[in-house]
């Protein structure tokens, strides 16, 4: 009997051991909450109708055929995990910042917060839900598959900093089809052992990621596809994870042959134009102040700001980590290239099913390009 117990102490000993060694996503993903602004200066829930407040002129969502656009505004990242290393102890610049207060789930010695540096990445997977893109998933490993880089820094604070990066596109312009729209948003912060050549494909990635591109293009799969390869080859630290998915528009028939429309009884989560705010709490017990919350006005770029006492001005909010989102109605030229895009990837995805329609399209192609050609010419001596 003893000897057993002693195997199997041991052999739990040596599992944990092994356990820890082994590279893999930490998770301190916080409790995360997302809130909505149609104008930035009353954030609410995202659920309209709002009892708490009178609808707005400029709240109503975003329509089908409307073009529209997503961007990362800005973003305050605090209170990671990560440890300090010998650059950090002998460093005294960012000395007298106040450090975050948003919690604790850092691992760096007291004391030295304010110069221990992280490598912060920030990945988003965003799209309407079709029958080529899946949606959300509920597996955080997903997050590097299926997501792209749009933020890479190597040197973020841990007593905490808003990102060096304003106005990052995410997605669009892009013409809205009218079905369910998904966001999947993270915040890693990777391993401090990636290689030089880790960290300048890192940035690559990072400024490639962060222009425009339609959804289901072979360069969008392919950032997605590297980005992942790369996040993956780490032992990688998820501190924010958030996903959230946005109802289709509803006419109220909800019958093919209905005469009437039939009214909603609960609330929804349509996709409005405006400022979603995402914020973590460490403290998994607390809701973000919401209340006391708003998009700065004036001589800041937009960031996300808090008024501590009635009759105090408002300051950057540098108590928590966030992301500040913008959607916009964008002008339906914006789009086109977009929407040309995503539906040549569709139907060469369909043609790469179908051999004799794919053959069909060859020969039929030299004509077609001829056709357009003396189209344009008879147009230009008009």
């Amino acid at each position: 009997m003893k000897r057993r117990l002693s195997r199997y102490w041991i052999c739990s000993a040596t599992l944990l051991a092994l356990a820890g060694c082994v590279q893999g996503l930490h998770h301190n993903e916080g409790a995360t909450q997302i809130a909505h602004s149609p104008d930035g200066k009353q954030i609410r829930s995202i659920f309209i109708p709002d009892s708490g407040r009178n609808p707005q002129a400029n709240d109503h969502p975003i329509e089908k055929g409307e073009a529209f656009s997503i961007k990362l505004i800005s973003a305050y990242v605090c209170d990671f995990r990560e440890s300090s290393g010998p650059r950090d102890w002998f460093s005294r610049s960012n000395t007298d910042a106040s450090p975050c207060e948003g919690g604790d789930g850092n691992t760096s010695l007291l004391g030295v917060t304010n110069y221990t540096r992280g490598e912060i990445a920030i990945i988003v997977n965003a799209g309407e839900r079709n029958d080529a893109v899946a949606g959300l998933t509920f597996n955080p490993a997903d997050i590097q598959r299926n997501g792209r880089i749009v933020y890479y820094n190597e040197d973020i604070r841990e007593s905490g900093q808003l990102i060096n990066a304003l106005n990052i596109p995410v997605y669009g312009p892009k013409t809205y089809e009218g079905g369910s729209f998904f966001m999947d948003w993270a915040i890693l912060e990777l391993d401090n052992d990636e290689s030089a050549q880790s960290r300048q494909l890192l940035q690559e990635l990072a400024k490639i990621g962060s222009a425009a591109y339609a959804p289901g293009t072979p360069v969008l799969n392919l950032l997605n596809t590297l980005g992942g390869a790369l996040l993956g080859a780490n032992g990688d630290d998820i501190e924010l994870r958030y996903q959230v998915e946005f109802d289709p528009p509803y006419s109220g028939k909800t019958k093919k042959d209905s005469k009437t429309i039939q009214k909603r009884v609960t609330a929804h989560a349509p996709l409005r134009e405006g400022y979603y705010v995402i914020v973590r709490e460490e403290n998994r017990d607390q809701l973000p102040p919401f209340e006391k919350l708003r998009v700065s006005q004036g001589k800041y770029n937009p960031l996300l700001a808090i008024k501590d006492a009635p009759n105090q001005p408002y300051r950057v909010y540098k108590d928590r980590s966030w992301l500040l989102v913008r959607v916009a109605r964008e002008d339906h030229v914006q789009a086109l290239t977009q929407d040309a895009s995503a539906k040549a990837a569709q139907f060469l995805e369909q043609l790469s099913k179908d051999k004799e329609a794919s053959v069909e399209y060859l020969k039929t192609l030299p004509q077609a390009i001829e056709e357009d050609r003396n189209t344009q010419a008879k147009g230009n001596k008009q």
